[in-house]
């Protein structure tokens, strides 16, 4: 029984492993009203899809893994962990297009074209007031 427990154990170490990412790097993403106020801490109706402009890549939205929503020092933020993206990884200058929608708005949303900055163990605050 415990040369089981020993190996059962063991394999799920090795796919943790596995499936841990190999670069790692989160981009926050500020979420503003039209008049660049800040939105409150209340996700309900805002989703976000991101693409990492590089081929193969996919799309990460709100539910995925390790992404979400973070509120911080007053300010909403989209939360997206760059290393989730279809096994592909990023390089410092990649292009990450995200979209933003609250379902109470008419409007379409806001499109954001962010190009991955140098520091590769750092988070990125996009659009970080002062």
């Amino acid at each position: 029984m415990k040369k089981i427990t020993i190996i059962l154990i063991g394999l799920f170490v090795l796919s943790v492993g596995l499936v841990a990412q190999t670069n790692p790097r989160t981009l926050y993403v500020r979420l503003v009203n039209q008049d660049g106020s800040s939105l409150p801490n209340n996700t309900e109706g805002i989703t976000f899809q991101a693409r990492l402009m590089k081929p193969n890549a996919g799309e990460l939205n709100q539910s995925s893994y390790d992404c979400g929503f973070y509120f911080v020092g007053g300010n909403l933020y989209a939360k997206v962990q760059l290393g989730n993206f279809n096994g592909v990884n990023w390089a410092e200058g990649d292009r990450v297009e995200m979209d933003v929608q609250r379902a109470s708005d008419n409007s379409v949303g806001s499109d954001h074209n962010i190009i991955i900055p140098d520091n590769t163990g750092t988070a990125i605050w996009w659009g970080r007031p002062p």
